[in-house]
């Protein structure tokens, strides 16, 4: 029987902070996030590059009620990032959004700050809002966070590191919020893996030093952030097991904690590509054993390469009723195909659509 459906057992209700960080703590859990936490204006322009037009904020809320109601969910994705406007969406049957997710053990993370667009980092009121937003969060039961800012110009890698750590003083203060950490490096250079490599370690070896300086390193948190492949401008030929090998290479020399959960984004590469990286890594992390993390294979937080074909499944055609079950077994197929990546079993001919979850199933496991 394909593994979707296996139903997990549901959380019921929010668990409180402990509750929540030990559940994270579980090898046994799943540990990919679902990245829905675009912004309605944000999801618009996604929706655009992904159909061709833009769906409205009407569309973009069943969109995500889509997401959220899916029955197997939890079976592929532990967490689900959501932005922090869309937190009080309710569905068709009155219950909140977040319920849903609960319902398929799946916990929410709340999205906070926004960026400037010109440095990439957060803005200083945003910042200074912060701590009230994790009182916020925590009063509704919330007890998980994402905080990002990128890394445009490496001149400002040193303060968008420092801008992390600070994040995490913030949240050790609360006491009851752990962050997931993003600082993200903008594929938009010209630059050899080998030096975005060189870049991500200068910044998270910053960032956690910042965070021993300010001595809340034992408050617990984890790292969202980007492999580092070459530039979009670069001429240099795409190759995930490179960019494997630069990617334990930063983990290794910024001496970030051994025990660190750590999941990566899509970064604008391709579901192809972010899966073969993803697949590269965790077979160099199995085979090489350079840098094994204590708990659990690095796992994955995409948005737009999880989110666009099931987009493309639920909205097949301009002016058309939506297509909800079909959205749904395609967002239940995006998480087998991660978890494929992660296990060494994913080729690129399973991202062909006409490939049902089924038979992508049946063809790994042949007996």
């Amino acid at each position: 029987m394909p593994p979707y459906y296996i139903f997990l057992k549901s959380l019921m209700e929010h668990p409180d902070f402990d509750e929540t960080t030990n559940l994270l703590a579980d090898p046994k859990r799943v540990s990919d996030n679902l990245a829905t936490d675009a912004s309605p204006r944000t999801f618009e322009e996604h929706s655009r590059q992904f159909l061709g037009y833009p769906l409205n904020n009407q569309q973009g809320n069943k969109f995500r009620e889509m997401l959220c109601t899916t029955d197997g969910l939890g079976q592929y994705f532990g967490q689900a990032i959501l932005h922090r406007s869309t937190c009080d969406l309710h569905a068709a049957d009155g219950r909140l959004l977040t319920d849903h997710l609960l319902d398929r053990n799946v916990m929410p993370i709340v999205k906070a700050c926004g960026l400037d667009k010109k440095t990439g980092l957060i803005p200083d009121e945003d910042m200074q809002a912060l701590p009230d937003l994790m009182n916020d969060c925590t009063d509704l039961g919330f007890h998980l966070m994402k905080v990002r800012n990128v890394i445009n110009d490496p001149d400002k890698a040193l303060e968008a590191a420092h801008q992390m750590a600070h994040v995490q003083n913030m949240a050790a203060k609360n006491g009851n919020v752990a962050i997931f950490l993003e600082p993200e490096f903008d594929r938009n250079n010209n630059r050899s893996s080998q030096e975005n490599a060189a870049l991500m370690t200068t910044t998270l070896r910053a960032m956690y030093e910042e965070i021993l300086r300010l001595g809340v390193e034992n408050h617990p948190w984890y790292l969202k952030t980007s492999y580092p492949t070459q530039g979009s401008q670069s001429t240099d030929k795409y190759d995930p097991f490179s960019s494997a090998e630069a990617y334990q290479n930063v983990l290794t020399d910024s001496e970030l904690p051994e025990d660190l959960f750590i999941v990566q984004l899509s970064g604008g590469h391709t579901s192809v590509n972010a899966r073969l990286l993803q697949q590269a890594v965790n077979i160099r992390q199995k085979t090489e054993g350079v840098w094994i993390p204590k708990r659990r294979a690095i796992s994955t937080s995409y948005s737009r390469a999880n989110l666009e074909s099931p987009c493309q499944q639920m909205f097949p055609k301009k002016g058309a009723e939506p297509n909800v079950a079909a959205g749904q077994a395609e967002i239940l197929r995006q998480g087998y195909l991660n978890r494929l990546a992660q296990d060494g079993k994913y080729s690129t001919h399973f991202e062909d659509t006409k490939m049902s979850f089924e038979e992508i199933w049946r063809e790994v496991n042949p007996t």
